[in-house]
């Protein structure tokens, strides 16, 4: 499971995976939530985080805007979680910086490929009906444009348009997405974001449940507090927060992988 976290999330997932096994490439199933399904892409299509330096230069600068932030946190404690989400996408169909085809063609050249990996599983969710989405090879969606999807953080990154509807960031969902493990015997879960107002989103209350249910697990979170996620020159010190990490849990995953 890859969380998302914008920029610093991609360079805190890759320092991660740096220090351990190839799981990505021998897990069954990967769950990529915005940052974390465009990393999982790339990787699991054979490429490298090196080579998104291109895409983090074309994000720097992009800001959240004072009244996004206000409508983001109105959504965390909005009662109805469905609601709360129809209500944001009514407000993300607002013209960003960054027009729809531009951005999705960003993606596209930071993947690098047409190619669904066949064990990713994109998240977003749908702005119409509030109600998640899940993308797969099977849903016949362009990948690149599935990935965009995922990461469409309303009044930051426009919204994608798939057929007939438009979709918002998966991470609305919640940060990780990390209950849709639910089945899985062994489940790594990576959260560069972690932090909800409501604790049935958090991705330690999802992993409690997993373990009640008898999965083996492991989870890191990210001691990121980066306010500005889109900011490049945070992505060092990112990066190496995500090795240290790594480096900290690579003995656990090692026991758990085998």
């Amino acid at each position: 499971m890859l969380g998302g976290g914008g920029l610093t999330g991609i360079a805190w997932l890759g320092g991660v995976l740096d220090e351990l096994p190839q799981v990505l490439a021998t897990a069954d199933r990967v769950v990529g939530t915005s940052a974390g399904a465009l990393l999982a892409a790339r990787l699991l299509s054979g490429g490298r985080v090196a080579g998104l330096r291109d895409f983090t230069a074309q994000l720097d600068g992009v800001r959240l805007r004072p009244a996004a932030v206000a409508r983001l946190g109105a959504a965390q404690v909005w009662p109805s979680r469905r609601h709360a989400l129809q209500w944001l996408g009514r407000h993300a169909a607002r013209a960003t910086s960054l027009p729809e085809p531009d951005f999705v063609r960003l993606v596209q050249g930071a993947i690098g490929t047409d190619a669904w990996p066949a064990s990713l599983i994109v998240v977003a969710v749908d702005a119409g009906s509030g109600r998640p989405a899940y993308f797969t090879a099977r849903s016949e969606v362009p990948l690149a444009r599935a990935v965009a999807a995922s990461c469409a953080m309303p009044g930051v990154l426009p919204p994608v348009r798939i057929e007939d509807r438009h979709y918002l960031d998966g991470g609305l969902r919640s940060p990780a997405n990390a209950d849709l493990a639910t089945g899985c015997a062994r489940v790594l879960v990576l959260a560069p974001q972690w932090r909800s107002a409501r604790v049935v989103r958090r991705p330690e209350h999802q992993v409690d449940k997993l373990r009640a249910e008898g999965a083996e697990v492991v989870l890191a979170q990210s001691p990121n507090t980066e306010a500005q996620v889109l900011t490049a020159s945070a992505l060092p010190a990112a990066r190496e927060a995500g090795r240290r990490q790594g480096r900290a849990v690579a003995a656990e995953i090692g026991r758990l992988w085998d």
